[in-house]
């Protein structure tokens, strides 16, 4: 005899959520100089897969439709690799078992990402590592400073790229920015969420990053912007303008960002205004397939020649070996993730990675009637513009949103709660609480 319906767990097993919240825990403490050969997200993810095998029923329950255009992504990205030569062969197959892994945690966090104490506890989860992170660097714990390209003085921390800690903080104020506007939040909650963003804020400030600062702006208007209540709507946007005043203010406080901010004034984009020429020029010689994933970033590098540039650098960091016992030199990124999928797999892989972003921002736009109102689509609409500047394929934090997103909206259409009490009400014979309510 079969068991009864209404032994089915009501959601994942402890165990997997808490791989999952461990795994988002670390997402700002990536630190390219560690001992292991791979980022600590990526150890945390693989624990967090391994930890799926107890629950496979839930965590593979659904697959989103936009994983099989970023399949699709990667699929056109290999094929690229092969028309373009096979180069960089151990480079390019650690590219595509991120890839790999990214299509793995799409997959199971847009499963759990469906019960709505999960994605709280995600939020959560994600703004206090977002806050250890924070005191970690305005406590000087392991801190350097870093002119970069610009020479204006930047603080990174653990060896951390300063735009990429700026990122990462500055999600984290949207998420506060939605916790403070729940109707269940306290003031007391209130106040201790807004020393939260004020913390994250001169954090972001140290870091120097103009894209962070422009992505934060851009997301906080789209929160307010988005509400489906036309009283929120007004209400936040009256928000997002102090928003806009508060970080402008602190940007002109801080030495480093009224440097870095004059020196766009003046057409210095730390190298952007000579990139994106140069990767449009790529482009148009190599439309359909592009160049290769990886190998795009050497032809980069080769046609910009910063031998100056990088002696620059290596001078200012102390480093007395030669450049060609140095092969950061060698490639370049793209600094916009549109113009980095171009190059890298041509229009078939811009084709089918705008589907995936296509996808995502429907389902962020849905979502905002529902439950989890505008963060969807502002935390979307933040990482969208934070990649103008910057080309993180392979960013976990970039991936979970989407995730984030596409669960948000099948959550409003089936909410998964009430599809595990319709199969305990099936094997109890007795109607869920909502099947009653009128």
């Amino acid at each position: 005899m079969s068991e009864p319906l209404s032994r089915e767990p009501v959601g994942p097993a402890a165990l997997v959520q808490a791989a999952f919240y461990v795994f988002v825990f670390s997402i700002p403490f990536d630190l390219p100089k560690n001992p292991l050969p791979v980022e600590l997200s990526s150890v945390t993810a693989c624990g967090f897969l391994l930890a799926t095998a107890l629950h496979p029923s839930v965590c593979y329950r659904k697959i989103p439709g936009a994983l099989w255009w970023l399949v699709a992504y990667i699929f056109v990205s290999a094929l690229a690799f092969g028309v373009n030569g096979g180069r960089h062969l151990q480079e390019v197959q650690n590219l595509l078992l991120l890839l790999v892994q990214l299509v793995w945690i799409l997959w199971v966090a847009y499963n759990l990402l469906q019960y709505e104490r999960i994605a709280r506890a995600t939020a959560w989860t994600y703004l206090v590592g977002c806050l250890v992170r924070a005191v970690l660097q305005l406590g000087h714990v392991a801190a350097s400073l870093s002119e970069g390209s610009t020479g204006a003085p930047r603080v990174t921390t653990l060896g951390q790229n300063p735009d990429f800690i700026a990122g990462f903080l500055a999600l984290g104020i949207i998420i506060a920015i939605d916790l403070m506007s729940r109707p269940e939040a306290r003031w007391g909650r209130r106040l201790l969420l807004a020393m939260a963003m004020a913390l994250l804020a001169t954090a972001i400030m140290e870091t120097g990053s103009r894209g962070a600062l422009v992505a934060l702006v851009a997301g906080g208007l789209a929160y307010g912007g988005t509400r489906a209540s036309v009283a929120f709507r007004i209400r936040d946007l009256v928000g997002g303008v102090l928003l806009v005043g508060l970080v402008g203010t602190l940007a002109l406080s801080s030495d480093t960002m009224r440097h870095r901010f004059a020196l766009s004034a003046e057409g210095n984009l730390a190298g952007r205004e000579k990139i994106y020429p140069a990767l449009l020029s790529m482009y148009l010689e190599k439309p359909v397939l592009g160049w290769g994933p990886i190998s795009n970033k050497y032809e980069l590098a080769l046609r910009l020649n910063e031998r100056d540039r990088w002696r620059q650098i290596f001078r200012r960091e102390g480093v007395t070996q030669s450049l060609s016992q140095d092969p950061r030199w060698l490639k370049r990124d793209a600094h916009n993730v549109f113009l980095e999928v171009m190059t890298s797999a041509g229009t078939l892989g811009l084709l089918v990675f705008c589907g995936v972003v296509s996808l995502s921002l429907y389902a962020a736009w849905r979502a905002r009637r529902g439950p989890r109102g505008a963060l969807p689509f502002a935390a979307l609409a933040f990482v969208l513009v934070f990649n103008l500047s910057e080309d993180r394929v392979v960013g976990k934090i970039e991936w979970l949103t989407i995730a984030y997103a596409l669960a948000s909206a099948a959550a409003l259409v089936a909410p998964v709660e009430r599809e595990s009490d319709r199969l305990s009400a099936r094997g109890s014979g007795v109607a869920p609480v909502w099947a009653t309510e009128r």
